[in-house]
């Protein structure tokens, strides 16, 4: 994932470099994802460490406050928000959040289907949406709904993939 990070940053060298305290250099070097925020992201975002970025980034010290129902997908092998990352004591106190956990779908992924690929978070994100609109109006949606729900999510959320394999991943 660094290198993709790289290869995004130079894509946009030019106006990533109007910052001033970036050095190509360092970005160029680095071989993880936290060596990269350490070059980048951190001053990109005016951090002084790369832990301080991180805590900001994280929901941890809010989660528990949410007070409208939260569907919280996350896939078991994604490598930017790993198990051990997620708030699960403050979770487990809010009965406003649904957690979720896949085993596959790296970050963002959930990819179904080898020929014309397609995200199948969706599904559940109408599901729960209907469930919740259910819940509250207490009028019952049908199947049909549901699945014309999906459909409008996931062009809203995500535009058609134009080849087999995710943009920025190398095959």
């Amino acid at each position: 994932m660094a290198e993709n990070l790289k290869n995004i940053f130079l894509q946009n060298k030019d106006v990533m470099l109007t910052h001033g305290e970036i050095v190509l250099e360092e970005v160029l070097a680095a071989k993880t994802i936290r060596q990269y925020d350490d070059a980048c992201t951190k001053k990109m975002s005016n951090y002084t460490t790369v832990n301080n970025y991180y805590r900001d980034a994280s929901c941890s010290r809010v989660i528990e406050h949410v007070r409208v129902p939260l569907l919280c997908i996350n896939a078991l092998d994604d490598p930017i928000s790993i198990i051990h990352s997620i708030p699960l004591d403050e979770i487990r106190v809010n009965p406003y959040i649904v957690l979720v956990g896949t085993k596959h779908g790296g970050h963002l992924g959930w990819f179904e289907h080898s020929y014309r690929p397609s995200r199948w978070i969706d599904k559940p994100i109408a599901e729960f949406m209907m469930a919740m609109f259910q819940a509250k109006s207490g009028i019952q949606l049908d199947k049909e709904t549901a699945r014309k729900s999906a459909k409008l999510i996931r062009k809203v959320r995500f535009p058609s993939l134009k080849h087999s394999t995710p943009p920025l991943m190398s095959a």
